[in-house]
């Protein structure tokens, strides 16, 4: 008879997972500090890597054994640490990378708003607007550092699951595309490449188009441009309207109205189907 897995007891349950929180914290501040990408040619103590970026050489050692004994980071007899897959992924150059990711759960606003969540749920308002008077997208703007991280962080993301929609979706019969809040853009860029056909409108917010104007040249996409009126967008060069901005601006309209139906339609779909 094959002995059955142990259920730990509840109260062991519960430690676990409100120390996770800790074990984020403790990946979060080894992203931001670059750590993964500065042993990533070779393993080092951390007395050498204290002394190459100004850190207490105990309290980063503390830090590198704490996530090593999660698999992030290896310690090796020496006292050196080396890569791991899941360090690797930190990697400011990684494919992907979780980078951003990482370091924004360890932003202290980040940790404010979740600190608020009791006042969210009892108010239905947003933590941010609580604390700083603004809200996020505001405080982000207001904070371009913060909001690079942010922007950063969504970016990773959707280099993970892009490709993936691009592939899965049909977008045959479609002519135009408008992402509404697409941040730098990624996802639409590679729904457009994987789709000469199309048009494609990125709408949002001034600042945050211009991380997607460095983006974009970073990464290759050069038959993407932007057009700047009263609308910010990035449109492919498929587009013959770069610089009209009543169509763009009913373009965005109508994919926000459309998608608004659709959800109704869904909805109200949902509510007449009897439940088995």
């Amino acid at each position: 008879m094959m002995p059955q897995p142990q259920t730990p007891p509840a109260h062991i349950g519960i430690l676990q997972l409100m120390t996770g929180a800790h074990v984020a914290g403790a990946v979060s501040c080894l992203a931001q500090l670059g750590i993964p990408d500065l042993v990533e040619a070779a393993p080092k103590s951390a007395e050498e890597l204290a002394k190459q970026m100004g850190a207490d050489p105990q309290a980063l050692y503390r830090l590198m054994r704490a996530t090593a004994s999660i698999g992030v980071l290896s310690e090796g007899p020496d006292g050196k640490f080396s890569q791991t897959p899941m360090s690797t992924v930190l990697r400011t150059n990684a494919t992907p990378s979780l980078r951003a990711f990482a370091t924004m759960g360890g932003r202290e606003w980040h940790g404010r708003g979740w600190s608020e969540l009791e006042y969210c749920v009892r108010t239905g308002k947003q933590a941010l607007d609580h604390i700083y008077g603004a809200h996020v997208f505001d405080f982000l703007k207001q904070h371009p550092a913060e909001g690079q991280i942010v922007n950063d962080a969504t970016t990773e993301l959707s280099m993970i699951d892009s490709p993936a929609v691009a592939e899965a979706y049909d977008f045959n019969g479609i002519r135009s595309i408008v992402d509404v809040g697409g941040g730098h853009g990624l996802l639409l860029a590679t729904i457009l490449k994987s789709n000469p056909h199309l048009r494609g409108t990125l709408y949002e917010m001034p600042h945050v188009v211009e991380g997607a104007k460095e983006w974009s040249a970073e990464a290759g996409y050069g038959a993407l441009h932007f057009c700047f009126r009263r609308y910010v967008f990035l449109c492919s060069s498929r587009c013959g309207c770069l610089h009209h901005e009543a169509h763009h601006s009913r373009l965005a309209r109508r994919s926000v109205r459309t998608h608004t139906q659709s959800l109704s339609k869904k909805r109200e779909f949902a509510r007449q189907t009897p439940r088995g």
